[in-house]
């Protein structure tokens, strides 16, 4: 791979770390609501009571015309503790690295030696519905995603025995604006054994998919140890980039006043 390919590559990465007459049928309309509701609940409330997880997964993107295959494995513990590495498909090397640990966020890039960091802390404060590029990883809360009103309970389904949730709605604005992908529609599994999220799939405004990701051989519970989740960089260039993500949000909110 050459070296423009392996900055474009990095560039990517780093921006990504960074989708539905009478009163019979309003009735039942209102009972359909109802029921999302009461599901939605449900599975958050399954989801509060895991206190950590590793899963596998897989994830397609679409940026530019150009697609993007990749693969990794997720740990989450209790209460904002997060440490993701992924590869490209087919590499033997790690791409990046998300560590999220006491309200800071690094994403590391091994082959290139540099590390960004975010204040997830300090920016939430100013900006709470903020992108950061745990949100699409974090299976806990995956209505998180979503702008509350917009969201829709659509089906349920059963897949290997076991049942599965299917909802949709808006992405949050800082998701919809936040470079790379300009996604409009969200549309999410989430199983009902755990609340854990399961397939994450963004639409574009066309209702072309821009992002599928894929959660497989989900572990709750496990007995994960702090230490797994800190960043201890040695020879690594260092980058802050709190105050980027700042302007970022403030453009965004400037320029999009929509909901």
């Amino acid at each position: 791979m050459g070296k423009l390919q392996r900055v474009t590559n990095f560039s990517f990465l780093r921006a990504v770390a960074v989708g539905i007459v009478g009163m019979s049928a309003l009735s039942f309309m209102v009972r359909a609501e109802d029921l999302g509701s009461h599901i939605a609940s449900r599975v958050e409330q399954k989801a509060l009571g895991v206190q950590s997880y590793k899963a596998n997964f897989d994830l397609w993107l679409l940026a530019d015309g150009k697609e993007f295959f990749l693969t990794g494995v997720t740990l989450f513990k209790w209460p904002k503790m997060l440490r993701t590495e992924m590869s490209l498909r087919d590499s033997k090397e790690l791409s990046q690295v998300i560590y999220w640990k006491g309200g800071i966020v690094w994403q590391y890039l091994p082959s290139a030696r540099i590390a960004f960091r975010q204040q997830e802390e300090v920016l939430r404060g100013k900006y709470p519905d903020a992108f950061a590029s745990q949100d699409l990883l974090n299976l806990q809360n995956p209505f998180d995603l979503i702008e509350t009103k917009t969201l829709q309970f659509l089906d349920e389904e059963r897949i290997d025995g076991k049942t599965i949730y299917l909802f949709e709605g808006v992405p949050k604005k800082a998701i919809r604006h936040q470079g790379v992908l300009t996604p409009a529609l969200c549309r999410m599994r989430i199983s009902d054994e755990h609340g854990l999220l399961q397939d994450l799939v963004l639409y574009d405004a066309s209702g072309q998919e821009v992002m599928r990701q894929h959660f497989w051989d989900i572990q709750p519970n496990l007995e994960l140890l702090e230490e797994e989740f800190e960043f201890r960089p040695e020879h690594v260039k260092l980058v802050e980039i709190t105050q980027e993500m700042e302007k970022r949000m403030r453009l965004i909110l400037k320029e999009d006043s929509s909901p």
